[in-house]
């Protein structure tokens, strides 16, 4: 039997006569009724604009690209004047991000800045570039780190890493595909030959990408866009450029974090953060300390593994559990990582300090403590995990071990 929903069908409605008496006193509640409901969307929209004291994340408006903030998280502790604070720091951060989105790019121009872009589409001319590019290249250079240059086996393997099946990936995998394997050899033939590409510091943000011809005719033959990239290593940089505008500017109680595991803590208040150590072993991902410190503070976590299930980042893990990464050996341009978990921080380096200083122990066949335990003349403390020990040398911090299966060393015993 089927079910009758409502009352039943509709009946005629009476004939209703409107009056024409107290008219102007209608017209008068019309209009109070139309007054109070504007001023009631205008509370909800003042409402919804308000904010209060306290932490809140500080997002890019709508005239950033999407691309340019994904990967970044900045959180904000406002103060009394929450609103007006919240205003000023979002207008700040929004200049601030357009600004490295666009001196950062690889393959796009922007009108009047000088970008990596800009470097890329004009081999073996002189140019000049933003200072805070120029900075960047020039700390590679201080580290004679060559990754810069290793812009097209980057792109190779950002086709792994967005591949949507162990098929997909395999076809693009230089250490699975022999074609793509040739490619990337023949590529690292120019890559690490310094008189096949270089770049020339000139002095007053002024630079040369030098490439050989013979380079520059293999690039023309393959398509290949861009001699130089951040690739990965990118968000370190834009970190210190916005943690330095946002200093510059007076506001400070936050941080910036990216989802490379770089963060600069800006707060030179007593509020205490806590990172969360972490260590696979057998394919599990355990917790097995904290550390609680004060800031500021740079940190850099590098990690042999992804947070797995998308396409957007730079690793990608077959069935089988092996992982590709963006660590890449300015050598040979393979994948290498020779611990899973790395975290190092200073109270007085850069982000891209920390990374580059770290990168020569990290992006190695073999793990060489030493190589970390050497750095502490710079200020640069380091954590990381062996055989169910968290390793570690002086730090400006508290570590408390939280999994009873662990214990700490503190090095050199």
């Amino acid at each position: 039997m089927g079910r009758k929903y409502g009352p039943g069908p509709l009946t005629p409605p009476e004939r209703v006569e409107v009056s024409g008496k107290h008219i102007k006193l209608r017209f008068i509640l019309m209009i109070l009724c139309l007054v109070l409901g504007i001023a009631g969307i205008g509370y909800g929209i003042s409402s919804a604009l308000s904010q209060d004291p306290g932490w809140m994340q500080i997002q890019a408006d709508n005239s950033v690209p999407v691309q340019a903030s994904a990967d970044l998280d900045f959180e904000y502790c406002l103060g009394q004047n929450a609103t007006a604070e919240a205003k000023l720091v979002t207008a700040i951060y929004t200049k601030a991000v357009q600004r490295t989105y666009q001196v950062y790019h690889p393959t796009e121009r922007f009108s009047g800045v000088g970008n990596l872009c800009a470097v890329n589409k004009a081999p073996n001319r002189e140019l000049t570039v933003e200072p805070e590019l120029y900075r960047a290249f020039e700390a590679f250079h201080a580290h004679n780190n060559r990754a810069l240059f290793l812009a097209p086996v980057y792109a190779q393997y950002d086709a792994v890493f967005r591949s949507t099946s162990d098929e997909e990936a395999a076809f693009y995998d230089p250490m699975l595909n022999a074609e793509a394997s040739d490619y990337v050899r023949a590529l690292m033939e120019f890559i690490s030959d310094p008189e096949a590409i270089s770049l020339s510091l000139l002095g007053e943000n002024r630079v040369r990408l030098n490439v050989r011809s013979d380079y520059l005719k293999f690039a023309e033959e393959y398509g290949i866009e861009a001699f130089l990239d951040f690739y990965w290593m990118k968000n370190a940089f834009v970190l210190d450029d916005l943690a330095d505008r946002l200093v510059q500017e007076g506001h400070v109680t936050g941080y910036i974090a990216s989802s490379e595991g770089f963060c600069r803590y800006l707060d030179p208040t007593r509020t205490e953060y806590t990172l969360e150590l972490m260590d696979r072993r057998d394919g599990t991902v355990y917790y097995p300390a904290r550390l609680h410190f004060h800031g500021p503070m740079s940190l850099v976590s590098l990690h042999a593994y992804g947070p797995g299930g998308g396409t957007g980042d730079y690793f990608y893990q077959t069935a089988d559990g092996t992982v590709r990464t963006p660590y890449l050996d300015t050598r040979d341009g393979t994948c290498k990582a020779a611990l899973q978990d790395l975290s190092v921080f200073s109270e007085t380096c850069s982000c891209s300090e920390l990374l580059l200083s770290a990168c020569p122990a990290f992006i190695a066949e073999k793990w060489e403590p030493e190589a970390v335990l050497a750095l502490r003349g710079q200020s640069i403390h380091s954590v990381w995990c062996e055989n169910q020990t968290v390793f570690h040398t002086e730090l400006p911090a508290k570590l408390v071990v939280q999994n009873q299966s662990y214990s700490d060393q503190l090095l050199p015993s």
